[in-house]
């Protein structure tokens, strides 16, 4: 009699809940929060109050509640649209200044999507196992726009950036599988530059846009190095 090994059986996870929630109010603030507050160190997607010196609340917050807990999140940055806002580069110098504007580009030898994470391919997520057996993932984000030399002199900071986190399912040898995604971008707009400060008026029109849900079995846009935290970086407008 001849045996057979049984097939693997991979199940998708059924999806209850997958949802990205910008933070209530002011998402964009300075890094420099003060008071008083300066454009010195950038832009950044998070809140107060200030805990060590730093914003505390996140920008933008996830969360999923699947049946079946072999999942996790991996997020894509997808591009950058420098100038969106007021048709100039993402960061220009106040007139008279001898600095040349910069704008938000790729370092050599990489391109558009890049694999956002703090190390390997996954985003960092809390899990807990609920009492019916479902898994909850938990996570944030908080982008911010760094700061370029002679920060001082910037006008204007103004770039749109464009995410996508991805719920996937994963497996034993290492395969990811997407179950759904879900677009979000953020728009840093701030103007008006006061000596010695940088820029110091933020644009209501700055803030974060999160999409809803979309259920795809597709593989997310990359899920290999290189990260986007050393892959982006300012070049000359």
């Amino acid at each position: 009699m001849l045996a057979f090994a049984p097939p693997q059986v991979t199940v998708t996870p059924v999806v209850n809940k997958f949802v990205a929630t910008p933070a209530q109010g002011q998402t964009i603030n300075f890094v420099d929060y003060g008071p008083p507050s300066t454009g010195l160190q950038g832009l950044r997607a998070a809140q107060p109050p200030l805990v060590n010196g730093q914003l505390s609340v996140p920008g933008i917050t996830f969360e999923s509640n699947t049946i079946g807990n072999n999942v996790q999140f991996v997020q894509n940055v997808l591009g950058v649209a420098n100038g969106i806002n007021d048709d100039g580069a993402a960061w220009e110098y106040a007139d008279g200044s001898q600095w040349q504007s910069r704008n938000v580009g790729t370092k050599p030898n990489t391109s558009f999507p890049y694999l956002d994470s703090k190390s390997g391919k996954y985003y960092p997520s809390v899990p807990t196992i609920n009492n019916d057996g479902s898994l909850t993932l938990k996570a944030e984000d908080s982008p911010g726009t760094g700061y370029p030399d002679h920060a001082d002199e910037i006008r204007t900071i103004d770039y749109e950036e464009y995410f996508k986190i991805w719920l996937v399912a994963t497996f034993s040898d290492g395969t990811v599988y997407g179950v759904a995604h879900i677009n979000w971008e953020v728009n840093f707009f701030a103007t008006v530059n006061t000596p010695g400060k940088g820029v110091t008026y933020i644009s209501t029109v700055s803030g974060i846009t999160a999409h809803g849900m979309v259920k795809e079995h597709e593989d997310p846009e990359t899920t290999d190095p290189p990260l986007t935290n050393v892959s982006i970086g300012w070049q000359f407008g």
